[in-house]
């Protein structure tokens, strides 16, 4: 099983709870648009990297944990 479907769901819950009536209850607010630029390099490196890992985990274990 993949980690992106997993982790694109984290992603669209962290975007989604500041606007949302769970956000306006604890008070969050919206961040600014650098934030979302570094957050999107960060978070493609990970899955990047992520994905690598697993690759050469299986290849050397033959199976996925």
């Amino acid at each position: 099983m993949s980690v992106i479907p997993s982790t694109l769901a984290v992603i669209a819950a962290a975007i989604w709870i500041p606007g949302s009536p769970l956000g306006t209850f604890f008070d969050f607010v919206a961040l600014p648009v650098i934030y979302w630029k570094w957050m999107i390099l960060i978070i493609t490196a990970y899955i990047v990297t992520t994905q690598i890992v697993k690759d050469i985990y299986i290849k050397i274990n033959k199976q996925w944990l």
